[in-house]
């Protein structure tokens, strides 16, 4: 019997060099899936979904798992493949490995990252990028979702798009100053807020009793 695997994340709908790069990895480790979890509800990581269920091996049976929230709680799924629904806290076990669930809301409210128990490791999706500049809807949610990863301690974050991310701490902290940043100079170009001496934010029209 073969052993069994997590998917997390499925990438983008209609992507046949990911799905045979995948079939080829399963073909070669002997194993197949039987859970697909996606860390949250955009294309690029859900939009695969039914791509891999029809065409890997035992794809029909793998169960699909998204964290539940208001905004995706009356979302399906094309072909009309059925979703589990994760908590906060829920864990995913296969063998040689258990996932538990983190909520980590910012970048979008369903938004989760998963720890790998076994190895202290963190499959961030887009909560933390390898590369490039995470978007996020929620600024606190995010800065805090950054706090409760740290507190994990991960000795390695797997993120959902570019390189391994190994230097935690620094990254993490890199990440916040760079995103905060960008978000921040956003709002100035849409005159949204005013910088004062070159270091001092404040929001526009801003009521006096707020």
């Amino acid at each position: 019997m073969d052993e069994k695997r997590i998917l997390v994340d499925a990438g983008d709908v209609n992507v046949p060099e990911y799905i045979n790069s995948l079939k080829s990895v399963l073909q070669e480790e002997n194993v197949e899936l039987e859970h697909i979890i996606v860390t949250h509800w955009h294309q690029d990581h859900i939009g695969g979904v039914k791509n891999v269920i029809e065409n890997t091996e035992n794809g029909k049976s793998c169960s699909v798992w998204k964290f539940k929230d208001d905004s995706s709680a009356s979302k399906c799924l094309p072909g009309n493949i059925s979703l589990k629904w994760l908590k906060n806290e829920d864990k995913i076990v296969t063998q040689g490995a258990t996932l538990r669930v983190v909520h980590t809301p910012g970048h979008t409210t369903d938004h989760i990252v998963l720890c790998l128990v076994e190895e202290q490791a963190i499959f961030s999706g887009d909560c933390i990028l390898g590369e490039g500049t995470a978007v996020f809807e929620n600024l606190y949610d995010y800065m805090n979702s950054l706090n409760i990863i740290l507190q994990l301690n991960p000795d390695i974050i797997y993120p959902g798009h570019g390189p391994v991310v190994e230097e935690t701490p620094k990254e993490l902290h890199a990440a916040a100053a760079v995103n905060v940043n960008h978000h921040l100079n956003k709002l100035l170009r849409e005159r949204k807020v005013l910088l004062h001496d070159g270091t001092h934010w404040q929001y526009r029209n801003v009521e006096s009793n707020l």
